[in-house]
């Protein structure tokens, strides 16, 4: 596909790139605004621009999000002036309440930003350029995160982390865990593993020496991490993958998935040299993470460290409309008596408990389009990329069911690639993919 404005997407890929990283450094901040916020604005004024410079193709999925937006934006202003939600606010919070909620909706309208902007780019052939700039993030997070998880063991200098940490004080950087914990440009291990699943999952889609450095830091990275979270999410969600697109099989997804146990084998011989000097117990990862989830297995996820959220719900009934973006989780503050502003964990439950039954099932019907329209288009011509894609796209609802309660610019860019590879009958891919 040939781009009628190269420099025009140029320019606007530079800024794309821009936002990208300013999303990756979430452990810091200029004065009392952290860097994700910046990529955010950057996110919304890139939507603009290109909307002044030039025409959206309306991505499918995107009727029904804004839809979405619309009817959160009405249940939570009706409810908070109805409710004295404000007077919720725990003693730890950083923001007053009406910036609280807003930054709530800054988080929605810059991902539907940021699905329209990665649309455009592939609608105009950019899609190799997007699988090569995740590429290079996961090489430079991934070995910045090396470095930064050497240097606290060494006490070599890092850049100082300038954003408050998520208990509302300051950023943990040792954890009572059986080995010191990666946490790169993030205040916490888990947060940086669930960036790495796009990016990884994107390094095994580009081939040459590029590739295979990105996806053998990135997945050192992630077992430094330590992350249950991170690390099943990346194994459902190639799991996953495998087994939906048992239909269109062919060589490359097996390549694929061999390439993948090979560099997680090579990952986990860099990450056995990294701590085996330094564990204070003596515990190989595979068996912290077995300890971890014998507890669930044997007695449910209440015996996980999510068991506070659990006892909130428990025995609490979900309206039809609910108490409005953000309101739920001051409400579960409240109740709980906590000085940190709570979350659900739970993106399904949060959207369940802040905008009720139609809510949650007007997200649903949103994240169903792609395979809506997969399953319709009959002339669909499945290519090796599209195992990568799913399984990001399969990884991040993991993360979204257990651990991350907001949506994310990761998943944004997921959506996209999905939705463009599902409408395409021979996807355009050029470049250096295998």
């Amino acid at each position: 596909m040939i781009d009628p404005a190269p420099a025009l997407t140029r320019n606007a890929f530079r800024l794309l790139v821009l936002t990208l990283v300013m999303h990756a450094l979430a452990a810091y901040a200029i004065g009392s605004i952290p860097f994700p916020w910046f990529g955010q604005i950057a996110s919304l004024y890139l939507f603009v621009w290109l909307g002044f410079r030039s025409t959206y193709r309306t991505s499918p999925g995107m009727v029904v999000f804004s839809f979405f937006l619309i009817y959160a934006f009405l249940v939570t202003s009706v409810q908070s002036a109805l409710g004295d939600y404000y007077n919720y606010m725990p003693p730890k919070a950083t923001t007053p309440y009406l910036f609280f909620i807003a930054l709530r909706f800054m988080n929605l309208v810059s991902f539907g930003s940021l699905i329209f902007i990665a649309f455009w780019f592939l609608s105009r052939g950019w899609k190799p350029q997007i699988m090569k700039l995740m590429t290079i993030l996961c090489l430079v997070f991934s070995l910045a995160a090396i470095y930064i998880y050497i240097a606290q063991i060494y006490g070599l200098p890092e850049p100082p982390r300038t954003r408050l940490g998520t208990g509302g004080g300051e950023q943990s950087v040792k954890f009572t865990y059986a080995f010191h914990r990666a946490l790169g440009t993030f205040r916490e291990p888990s947060h940086l593993a669930e960036w790495l699943v796009l990016p990884l999952f994107m390094s095994f889609g580009y081939s040459g020496w590029l590739g295979w450095l990105a996806r053998t830091a990135g997945v050192t990275a992630l077992f430094l991490t330590g992350s249950l979270t991170g690390i099943g999410a990346v194994i459902g969600g190639m799991a996953a993958g495998f087994v939906f697109l048992i239909p269109f099989m062919s060589i490359a997804v097996v390549k694929n998935v061999a390439r993948m146990v090979l560099v997680g084998a090579i990952g986990l011989g860099g990450f056995s040299l990294m701590v085996s000097s330094k564990t204070t117990k003596g515990a190989d990862l595979i068996g912290v993470l077995t300890n971890r989830v014998k507890p669930i297995e044997e007695k449910g996820i209440g015996q996980s460290n999510r068991n506070y959220v659990y006892a909130y719900l428990d025995g609490k009934e979900i309206s039809w409309f609910g108490e409005g973006l953000g309101n739920a989780n001051l409400r579960f503050t409240q109740e709980a008596g906590l000085d940190a502003t709570a979350s659900f964990l739970n993106l399904f439950i949060n959207i369940a408990f802040s905008l009720g039954y139609l809510g949650l099932s007007t997200f649903i019907i949103f994240l169903l389009i792609p395979f809506v329209m997969l399953f319709s288009n009959r002339r669909y011509k499945f290519e090796p990329d599209h195992f990568l894609i799913l399984s990001a796209f399969f990884a991040w609802l993991v993360v979204f069911f257990v651990h991350s309660e907001e949506l994310s610019f990761h998943f944004a860019v997921i959506y996209a690639l999905l939705i463009h590879a599902v409408l395409q009958q021979r996807p355009v891919f050029h470049g250096e993919a295998g």
